[in-house]
């Protein structure tokens, strides 16, 4: 969808439109009452300086949804597509209505203690889709779906999406604002789109600090910036709920912050909102020092290990260096009874992507052999792991067309 912003804030009172084709009957329920609610909502919850309405140039599925429920107005006929008023901004229960309303969204996931159990997860092959910030290659852009559908078709069954925020002092600032940002939307297109395939879904919220290293990251006050840091994790738990995702992951390589009792609380608060499976993403030099897995339904570890320590090193040695991190995770997953879910794991297309996989190295020539010998070495390693149960990699771009030599994008 093609996000043109409008001026003014005008009554949603639209002229019926027809629909075209044969539609099925629950693409029509109830269009007025539909209507009225999002009326409502508007009067009642639009801040004084909201930038609306907010015309869409919209997708396939969304047009057809928006000519047959009657519940978009009528701006300009785009070209090929349709346009019309829409509210990003104010994404809430009339907004997942017309979600549910075009895609069968699958059963709710046991609760804790119900079905399988906590446990009964294993065989994770995951990749991170992240967006590409312009909205013509962005999730809500037609195009993303061949990502997942490439992503499907190359045995992925599960799939990271990344609702970013920056933080600044003791403010957490999520990139849910800007149309060209991580929008409660896109997340929502992306969860639907990979549910569709049968794939299931990880919420991995993720703080990009100043210098953009969280691991370094320390505010003026941890009790101020916590309770920041809550409003945006718990604003992707009741998301996650709402979309049935089966995974949220509560944190990203926060290690300074890990042996705060802030952690205790948001845990207790996430798991009264959201009845899915939680993890937390530790870094690589700091999950085992993680005090609230226990807490947790499984380790998370970005894992980015070295595994050789030279540029020449052997696949034997690449192997070795892979199975030791390997027994440093299942010493973790025996100690605390939680399994390890890989909640990143990536090298860059450069010579020694081995040595410091965290690390582009730009400056080098490519050399996609060095991520393929990298990958090999720890998926071999990964093949007699029990209490590792799988792995996203690092990572896919929204755009099916992106193309990056020398970085993450697997080749």
């Amino acid at each position: 969808m093609f996000l043109l912003i409008a001026a003014l804030l005008v009554h949603h009172h639209t002229k019926f439109l027809a629909a075209d084709g044969a539609i099925s009957p629950e693409l029509v329920a109830d269009p007025a009452k539909w209507l009225a609610t999002r009326d409502a909502f508007i009067r009642s919850h639009a801040p004084a300086d909201a930038k609306l309405p907010l015309v869409y140039k919209l997708d396939d599925d969304f047009v057809t949804a928006a000519r047959t429920r009657q519940s978009i107005e009528v701006v300009d006929d785009c070209g090929d597509a349709l346009c019309g008023v829409a509210t990003d901004e104010l994404v809430e229960d009339w907004e997942l209505a017309d979600l549910r309303a075009l895609h069968a969204l699958p059963p709710r996931p046991a609760k804790r203690g119900e079905g399988p159990g906590v446990r009964g997860f294993a065989n994770i092959k995951g990749a991170t889709v992240s967006v590409v910030n312009r909205i013509d290659k962005h999730l809500i852009a037609n195009s993303s779906k061949q990502v997942f559908q490439h992503l499907h078709d190359a045995g992925y069954n599960s799939i990271s999406l990344i609702p970013f925020a920056a933080t600044r002092a003791n403010d957490v600032i999520p990139f849910n604002r800007h149309p060209a940002g991580e929008t409660d939307l896109s997340m929502r297109l992306g969860i639907v789109r990979a549910h569709n395939l049968g794939m299931q879904v990880m919420l991995k919220p993720h703080v990009w600090p100043h210098g953009g290293d969280p691991t370094k990251f320390e505010p003026p006050s941890w009790e101020t910036w916590f309770a920041s840091y809550e409003n945006y994790v718990l604003h992707e738990a009741q998301l996650a709920e709402r979309m049935h995702v089966e995974w949220l992951c509560i944190g990203t390589e926060l290690s300074r912050s890990e042996s705060r009792p802030e952690w205790h609380q948001l845990i207790r608060k996430v798991r009264a909102l959201y009845h899915g499976r939680i993890t937390y993403a530790a870094n690589f030099d700091a999950f085992e020092k993680t005090p609230f897995w226990r807490e947790l339904d499984a380790i998370g570890v970005d894992a980015y290990f070295p595994l050789a320590s030279t540029m020449d090193a052997t696949d034997a040695q690449l192997l070795a260096g892979a199975r030791e991190a390997v027994a440093r995770m299942q010493r973790v997953a025996k100690a605390t009874g939680r399994n390890v879910i890989l909640t990143e794991l990536g090298y860059p297309k450069t010579p020694g992507a081995w040595i410091d996989p965290w690390a582009e190295h730009r400056e080098r020539d490519a050399d996609p052999s060095a991520q393929k010998r990298s990958f090999d070495a720890m998926f071999a390693a990964l093949k007699s792991a029990p209490n590792i149960s799988g792995y996203f990699v690092w990572k896919y771009e929204s755009d099916p067309n992106f193309v990056d030599e020398k970085g993450y994008l697997p080749k």
